[in-house]
């Protein structure tokens, strides 16, 4: 049997609010993160066979790709340019079924990725009917898995359900073997940021390399890959380095967007002084396993709040680091016992993703019920699991916000992002919070140095009632379908999530539209205290008032609530 070894995770520091499209520089300042996680043995618990999971998704979704006619490709060197992009057969999403191609799997020995020789790619691939690899240039997954050992025990072809899913709908998918770069020696190497950046390095010189050789003739893939469609994915430790894939090319790739399986935060590595994280500027999606033994909170949700573009984060309840995996999944790190199965968090991770890529990756114009999966009340619950999940969102930074809350915790509240004062009335208090830095009592000083760069505000009231409003102008809500925001209850020992918050919405005659929170927030929130959830309130559920003359958006605690406190974050209309 093998043993797996995971590290406990230090955050990162990064400067949240810089406009798209620039680079964080990090502080050199921050503070150090080691491997010190045990090794453990595991077993088999998934038969890594699989290609789909087992569990049904009753909200299946239409897409409207037509079928594939492209024809067989048999290229000279040098003219993959020429060939069609691949037309995507037509296809449901559901996590139970995989998409409408078969899949086939290869592996390539590449001669050299970074300072490591002879490296093994396992290559999962769509096929046409007779087997061959599915014709034109595709959209595309570079992939690095997660830590584990001892060497030369491998992991790199352990996410059959995965890839495979991915692959069945249109995606080259390739997995690289970084073993060596993990385990130098027998008990493996520390987590570092010099690691991270050779695992980056590895992905980076993969996807040249392999843009290389289809333009060969002799290549077991002639111009299947299309530059202009790439994404960066890994578990871990690879989901890590996936930030870190620079973006910026000679060689013809675009990486369109990065997908992270419970990674790991390069930022918090001790990266030298001006030292850049390029995932931040990229569309990105984190999934994070809500009970993963390596983290003491949830280290994605930092990422995801210093995100500079469009991106989501599901967390999956229940559910621990390894369930990633097909087999060596168990065991489970430690700390809380999972309440779900692998075979439900894969069909979670199928879900989400693979909505994801073909959303940012494969199509010119996404599907809307893709977009709305990823980024809508669509995907803010899910039948695969018996345990559900969070579902948060945030629109790029060029998206215009009513109030972000990004106030230093040392300052006052500040103002809307149009520079209106926001008021607490009532027994409600509102005061600018370092995020989850009282989510738990066991918090670094490391962690709290980054929770300090990601600030929402908290709400606390008592059973008198009370309000917090949010001045708008009067024609923010035209054209606009909904109120969104972030909300998470942080009193400590909440085990249920409820509320007893409500959104009020007030027009310029005074008229008040008032709906209960708790029933614009996805099933799962309701499982799951001291964790950020994003809830939608369509604007067509406001009645009573005139959206033309709204002024106010109010945090409304009613008097006999019960006493509580919760994080309220990243106000906007959609």
């Amino acid at each position: 049997m093998l043993s797996l070894r995971f590290s406990p995770w230090v955050l990162a520091i990064s400067l949240f609010g810089v406009g798209c499209g620039s680079s964080v520089e990090l502080p050199d300042e921050n503070p150090a993160a080691e491997d010190t996680g045990g090794a453990a043995e595991i077993g088999s618990e998934v038969d890594p066979s699989t290609d789909s999971a087992s569990t049904t998704d009753t909200a299946v979704t239409e897409d409207t790709d037509i079928a594939d006619t492209t024809p067989p490709i048999d290229a000279p060197p040098g003219s993959c340019a020429a060939q069609p992009v691949a037309v995507d057969p037509a296809s449901t999403l559901d996590a139970a079924t995989k998409g409408p191609l078969t899949v086939a799997t290869k592996t390539i020995t590449v001669p050299k990725l970074g300072t490591l020789t002879d490296v093994k790619v396992k290559i999962t691939y769509p096929t046409a009917s007779d087997g061959s690899p599915h014709p034109g240039r595709h959209a595309w997954v570079m992939f690095h898995h997660a830590v584990h050992g001892p060497y030369p025990g491998v992991v790199y072809d352990d996410y059959p359900t995965i890839h495979g899913h991915w692959a069945s709908h249109g995606f080259y998918v390739f997995s690289i073997d970084g073993s060596r770069v993990f385990f130098p020696t027998s008990s493996g190497s520390n987590l570092s940021w010099t690691q991270q950046q050779t695992v980056a390095g590895m992905m980076s010189q993969a996807i040249a390399w392999f843009l290389e050789q289809q333009e060969t003739s002799t290549f077991d893939f002639p111009c299947r890959l299309d530059p202009a469609r790439i994404a960066v994915a890994g578990h871990s430790r690879g989901g890590g380095a996936t930030m870190l894939v620079p973006t910026t090319r000679t060689d013809g790739a675009t990486i369109r967007a990065a997908l992270s399986l419970q990674g790991t935060d390069p930022g918090a590595l001790n990266p030298p002084a001006g030292s850049v994280i390029p995932g931040f500027d990229l569309p990105t999606m984190w999934l994070d396993a809500a009970l993963d033994g390596d983290v003491i909170f949830p280290i994605n949700a930092l990422q995801y709040g210093r995100t500079r573009n469009a991106s989501s984060l599901v967390t999956i309840l229940g559910s621990k680091h390894t369930y990633t995996f097909d087999s060596n999944a168990t065991p489970t790190q430690g700390g809380t016992p999972p309440t779900i199965t692998p075979v439900e968090h894969k069909a979670i991770c199928v879900q989400y993703s693979t909505a994801f890529f073909r959303a940012k990756v494969r199509d010119a114009a996404p599907n809307p019920t893709d977009l709305d999966r990823i980024s809508g009340p669509g995907g803010t619950s899910t039948t695969v699991s018996s345990g559900n999940v969070l579902l948060s969102w945030r629109p790029a930074n060029t998206h215009k916000f009513v109030a972000l809350f990004d106030d230093p915790a040392t300052g006052p509240l500040g103002k809307t992002v149009d520079g209106a004062t926001m008021t607490a009335s009532g027994s409600m208090v509102a005061t600018p919070l370092e995020t989850y830095a009282t989510s738990v009592t066991s918090l670094s000083s490391g962690e709290k140095a980054v929770s300090k760069v990601v600030n929402s505000v908290q709400l606390k009231w008592d059973g008198t009632g009370g309000t917090f409003e949010i001045p708008t102008s009067a024609s923010a809500f035209s054209a606009k379908k909904a109120v969104v925001f972030d909300l998470a209850m942080s009193t400590e020992g909440t085990t249920s999530g409820t509320t007893p918050l409500y959104l009020d919405v007030v027009d310029s005659t005074g008229a008040v539209a008032s709906v209960p929170i708790k029933d614009y927030l996805g099933a799962g929130w309701f499982t799951r205290p001291r964790r950020f959830s994003t809830a939608y309130v369509p604007v067509a559920k406001l009645t009573g008032i005139d959206t033309a003359k709204v002024t106010a958006i109010r945090v409304v605690a009613k008097s006999g609530a019960t006493a509580g406190t919760a994080m309220f974050d990243a106000l906007r209309l959609e």
